[in-house]
């Protein structure tokens, strides 16, 4: 069964604006304002009545399309017969967000390629292309690029991919940008400093061309599960679950990512600071496929769940619902900025 996948999106609004959808206000923000929640709908993902409860009380919550790559994209190229059949779905008159997914070869390009370089130009082309393409057709629609600017752990790397005046030709044709801070490693490994740092690095060069593109809106991915390609062992994930873990799609925990969501939207570049987060979710029937063994100790009692996530597929999709449910209202629960 090909449910319709959603993802969460945060953006700030006005304060007094209860985005729990349970009659509770979290507190501000710093001074950027409270957030709202709004859905994404892209192929995959279905979240449970929990969660779709909370949305159907909620007038200011949007439907946000996103594209992945295979809905646009053959072999690499922009395949603009599989865009009109999506587009024909779209009414002339929509107003509402589209993400496209380009990743593969072309994003690999923009990446490591430098302005002027053959591949780096034909790729940043294809963006455009798609971009206008698209824009010709639906002309109040809003779009964007996930990963663009593009995340590195390092911060060298960070001005490299995301060098001043690299994007620029394609910035006047998107209306949003969507860099991803997946975190590569666990704060437990790395210590929070250095992922606040991280945070900190690749928000500021989204926020950098923000900064000279005033039209846009910086809206920051967050997941939350560490990144799948981490293969180093949880040490007190192994020994609860008898056998040896990494750290490879296990949640952050929930102080964990109400730290990362607040050092995101406290995150300010010469007077510009992000207008939104995206939580990037993955609750499908069979959801919890990229993460080991199907278990999960990261969040715990932290989130009131003192049991892992884990069972046969229909009880770990239940879970995955009523679990994703609780972690957005523990995370807006605790946004209060750190210490420092």
């Amino acid at each position: 069964m090909n449910l319709l996948p959603y993802y969460l999106f945060a953006r700030k609004t006005a304060a007094g604006t209860d985005p729990g959808g349970g009659g509770t206000t979290p507190p501000p923000l710093g001074n950027t304002g409270t957030f709202t929640m709004h859905l994404r709908k892209g192929r995959e993902v279905a979240f449970g009545p929990l969660v779709m409860d909370m949305v159907s009380t909620r007038s200011d919550m949007i439907m946000h399309r996103e594209y992945p790559q295979d809905l646009f994209v053959t072999n690499d190229l922009p395949d603009y017969n599989k865009l009109d059949q999506r587009l024909a779905g779209i009414p002339e008159d929509d107003t509402g967000y589209l993400t496209f997914d380009y990743e593969g070869t072309t994003m690999t390009d923009l990446k490591f390629g430098n302005v002027g370089e053959p591949l780096f130009e034909t790729a940043l082309q294809r963006f455009i292309d798609i971009a206008q393409y698209t824009k010709a057709r639906r002309t109040a629609l809003r779009i964007g690029f996930y990963g663009l600017t593009i995340r590195a752990w390092h911060t060298a790397d960070v001005a490299r991919y995301n060098a001043e005046g690299k994007y620029d030709r394609l910035m006047p044709h998107v209306d949003f940008i969507t860099p991803s801070v997946y975190l590569p490693y666990a704060q437990e490994e790395k210590g929070a400093a250095r992922v606040k740092q991280y945070l900190e690095d690749n928000v500021k060069a989204s926020l950098a061309y923000k900064d000279r593109f005033p039209h846009l809106e910086a809206v920051i991915y967050v997941d939350e599960r560490i990144h799948v390609s981490n293969d180093n062992i949880d040490t007190v994930a192994s020994e609860i679950a008898g056998r040896t873990l990494s750290y490879a799609s296990l949640f952050h925990r929930a102080e964990v990512m109400a730290e990362h969501v607040a050092i995101i939207k406290n995150t300010v570049y010469n007077g510009v600071s992000p207008d939104g987060i995206m939580f990037y979710t993955r609750g499908t029937e069979n959801g919890l496929r990229f993460k080991p063994y199907g278990v999960d100790f990261h969040w715990g009692s932290h989130i009131g769940i003192p049991t892992p996530i884990t069972g046969t597929e229909t009880q770990t999709v239940a879970q995955y619902n009523d679990f994703f449910h609780t972690m957005v209202t523990a995370i807006f629960s605790r946004i209060d900025p750190p210490a420092n």
